[in-house]
């Protein structure tokens, strides 16, 4: 290897292991386009390549949205790398797709959905086994797994995997249930036990234990110990009663009816493009073969685009992908979003659509919650985008006087909070609201007006102001931050 070409090597590298630590807020467009094309251009300084990409065509997003015949009219870009481009367009809108429901043309309120879940699954069974069933934070049950097998009396079941598996996926909640094959539905002492370890061990990380349920011959018993069944202890309860704790006191079970698929045809061919999609963008860091067979591993993990990409980098890596076909992954969608954020000559995101378009790609593969701060002008121009809290899946803590602080040294007139809501719902919690009112005082101090606080989910997003305050919302007061095609398509955005 030449001394050049081993200065690229090790240039890369460093770039690479840049992003994986710190994540694309702190490069600038012209060097997240730089590490994407080191997948496309081997052994060429694709700095510069960057750099001539973004000049002819005016900013990176524009890089991005252009089709083969405009790219390879820029010096240096062949069809290998033109092609690159495109397809990685195409994986980023993929993963936009809503996943897919797993209940067919059935409206269901959640206790009904979860009690066919579990009758179901234990219906001819013979052996007794456990399962868990992982919830989000819109309170959906998103997958079913099984963390104990056993003989027809007993399953060796292990606390601590049922706590790895629900961390692993991202659970806000989680359900663990168990059968008795014998058709007994009274509940043993090793049964109470096991859910007073379920609830120490889930309650150490903050994960919520909804309950632990006993099914068997028909019916439902719950273990957890809540008041009801402190008040009648010893008995099997209906699963109606168990279930009507105050775990789920502020969920909305019956407002909420359960999303539908038109057919399973139709899940089964999103599934099959989304797994093109991604053995496609893997075959330009590893071998084709090897990249159709990590798809197929990957998808029988998660059933979906965005949860691969929410995966830890330690997750990708253990499960036998190479640490450079890993950043790929972790890049895609998070370089997407920080091109549309840093491109302002393109796209000036001064308007509610623009940033929550912009935000729900940069929150795509977020397994925790973040708080992102959005600073403009007198006259709506972009000043600075400031990643300023992290936290864990259910919370981040955000310093009041740091958002205070960034906004008076930028001399900014307007600002937009945005945060997420991982594998959850856009709906606005107790604290978004107090958070919010709090943000505005403190911003107003400094003479910065809030105009809106987005709160991210998936693919969706809402505007916690407007719905509060309606057209008095601050946004109103600067021209086109509410587009009449916002306004029009709200709350559905």
């Amino acid at each position: 290897m030449s001394e050049k070409a081993h200065l690229h090597a090790g240039h890369r590298e460093r770039l690479r292991e840049q992003f994986l630590s710190a994540g694309t807020d702190i490069f600038r467009a012209h060097q997240i386009l730089e590490l994407l094309l080191f997948y496309s251009v081997p052994r060429r300084d694709t700095n510069n390549l960057a750099h001539a990409l973004i000049e002819h065509f005016g900013s990176a997003s524009r890089v991005l949205t252009a089709g083969e015949r405009e790219l390879t009219a820029v010096e240096g870009i062949g069809a290998h790398t033109a092609k690159f481009i495109n397809d990685y367009r195409a994986f980023v809108t993929g993963a936009l797709e809503e996943p897919c429901e797993t209940f067919k043309n059935q409206k269901l309120d959640r206790e009904t959905m979860i009690e066919k879940i579990l009758l179901d699954h234990y219906t001819e069974q013979v052996h007794e086994h456990a399962i868990i069933l992982l919830i989000n934070n819109n309170f959906d049950v998103y997958d079913v797994q099984t963390v104990a097998h056993g003989s027809i009396h007993s399953a060796l079941f292990h606390p601590k995997a049922a706590v790895r598996l629900a961390l692993d996926r991202h659970a806000a909640l989680v359900i663990v249930a168990h059968n008795h094959p014998t058709g007994l539905a009274v509940p043993t002492n090793e049964d109470r036990l096991i859910t007073e370890e379920l609830d120490r061990h889930f309650g150490l990380i903050g994960i919520k234990l909804v309950n632990h349920f006993l099914v068997a011959n028909g019916r439902i018993v719950g273990l957890a110990r809540n008041e009801a069944q402190k008040q009648r202890d010893g008995l099997a309860l209906r699963f109606s009663a168990t279930f009507s704790a105050d775990a789920f006191a502020d969920a909305p079970w019956h407002q909420s009816d359960v999303k539908v698929l038109s057919s399973r045809a139709d899940a089964e061919l999103s599934v099959k493009r989304q797994k093109r999609l991604l053995a496609r963008l893997l075959s330009y860091a590893i071998a084709e073969d090897k990249a159709n067979e990590w798809t197929e591993r990957a998808f029988c993990a998660h059933p979906h685009l965005q949860a691969i990409c929410a995966q830890p980098l330690a997750w990708l890596e253990a499960s036998g992908l190479p640490r450079s076909a890993a950043a790929l992954l972790k890049l895609a969608l998070p370089s997407y979003a920080a091109c549309l954020l840093k491109s302002h000559r393109d796209i000036p995101l001064s308007d509610a659509a623009s940033i929550g378009s912009a935000m729900t790609l940069r929150c795509m593969t977020l397994t925790g919650e973040s708080v992102f701060l959005l600073l403009f002008d007198d006259k709506m121009r972009q000043l600075s985008f400031t990643r300023v809290a992290d936290g864990v899946v259910n919370s981040a803590e955000v310093s009041t006087r740091r958002i205070a602080e960034i906004a008076h040294f930028s001399r900014a007139r307007y600002a937009v909070l945005v945060h997420n809501h991982p594998f959850g719902t856009t709906a606005a919690s107790q604290n978004d609201i107090i958070s919010t009112y709090t943000f505005m005082e403190a911003l107003d101090m400094v003479n910065c007006t809030l105009l809106e606080h987005l709160i991210v989910s998936g693919n969706r997003f809402s505007p916690l102001l407007l719905l509060l305050k309606e057209k008095e919302a601050p946004g109103f007061d600067v021209k086109g931050f509410y587009s009449e095609k916002f306004l029009k398509d709200f709350p559905n955005i």
